[in-house]
């Protein structure tokens, strides 16, 4: 509380000196500084010109001599006079400067003076928060921490119920034995053996419902897992059957290209065979054409014996061939016989044609 006070009273320190500074009162004060500055300095050159004035009228009393005589007292009582009236007036301005100065310099103090004060406020400040933030923090780990604490009492709490409740069990179970033996008539030892025998059939009792609730859970967790795995088969069946139809989609969608594949090739090999027919039968038109060729020749072409009786008939009507047409027919001979030769070597059909067809091929 004292701390917040003083900061109350710092910040409205500070807000009033913020309010003189905004509201111009120092230039007003300033500015009057300045006025009554200006007010001294007149009246210091006002003094300083009568004393100028002064001076000539002293110089007129000492030529004249004792005719001046009433002058110099009159100048004498108007300068004493002015000079007491403006010494006053120079020490009450310089007083009040001098005050005027003193009250800034003091005034300037208490900013600075404040000024560092609020500084120093504010590092507390900043402190002071840092110091409820830390606090904050604090709290909030001990409030995490009594959470936890509640957490672990309420288990504890239902643990303890538990426990009473088994409790209870066995204790109903004693109960029970104890019934039992004492309507059976049992007395001494034999009943001290029932008590412990029916502590410990209630211990079996206890440790039987334990694992009961064991086996229970272990049932449950088992069963959610089953589901899972059932849900997890389901998803993959739709997924295997999704897959089917992707692939039956695929193999639609790719039969048309095999059966547009399959007709190219069909009509590629339709083709080729047609090319194969063509070729073939382009041959056999020109081994036709040959065969009709080498006819022509062979029926055109007159045969040796023919010749040579027909020039020895001519030979025998012209009466006798001369020795000279004698020895040309047997110079040209071989050159006949040649060509004749060469002519019976082409008479094959397919001889100079092969090469021909074999280009072609």
């Amino acid at each position: 509380m004292r701390l917040n006070i003083e900061l109350k009273r710092v910040q409205e320190e500070l807000d009033g000196f913020k309010n003189f500074f905004n509201m111009g009162e120092r230039d007003v004060l300033m500015e009057e500084i300045q006025d009554l500055r200006s007010q001294l300095q007149y009246y210091l050159d006002s003094s300083c010109n009568s004393s100028r004035k002064q001076s000539p009228l002293l110089q007129l009393t000492h030529s004249c001599g004792t005719t001046s005589t009433p002058l110099c007292t009159i100048s004498e009582s108007t300068e004493a006079s002015g000079n007491e009236k403006i010494e006053p007036d120079g020490c009450n301005w310089t007083e009040r400067e001098s005050e005027w100065i003193i009250l800034s310099e003091e005034l300037k103090l208490e900013l600075e003076a404040s000024r560092s004060l609020a500084e120093k406020r504010k590092v507390e400040l900043d402190s002071e928060k840092k110091c409820t933030e830390e606090l904050k923090e604090a709290l909030q780990t001990a409030m995490q921490g009594h959470a936890r604490i509640l957490e672990q009492y309420a288990d504890l709490q239902e643990k303890h119920i538990g426990l009473l409740a088994r409790h209870r069990k066995t204790m109903d179970g004693i109960e029970d034995v104890k019934k039992a033996a004492a309507r059976a008539g049992v007395k001494g030892a034999e009943s001290k053996f029932i008590n412990s025998l029916a502590a410990e059939i209630s211990a079996l009792r206890v440790d039987r419902e334990k694992e009961r609730q064991y086996w229970r859970d272990e049932n449950r967790g088992l069963q959610v897992q089953l589901r899972d795995t059932a849900e997890a088969v389901q998803a993959a069946g739709e997924l295997l059957v999704r897959l089917k139809e992707t692939e039956e989609a695929v193999a639609t969608a790719e039969q048309p290209c095999l059966f547009i594949l399959q007709k190219r090739a069909c009509m590629a090999e339709q083709e080729t065979e047609k090319a194969y027919q063509e070729i073939d039968n382009l041959k056999k038109n020109y081994d036709r054409e040959i065969s009709l060729l080498n006819q022509l020749l062979a029926d055109s072409r007159l045969p040796r014996e023919a010749l040579t009786y027909t020039v020895f008939n001519v030979a025998k009507t012209e009466g006798g061939e001369s020795p000279t047409d004698q020895r040309w027919r047997e110079e040209f001979e071989p050159f006949c016989n040649r060509d004749d030769a060469d002519f019976s070597k082409d008479t094959n059909p397919s001889s100079w044609f092969s090469g021909y067809d074999r280009c072609n091929i």
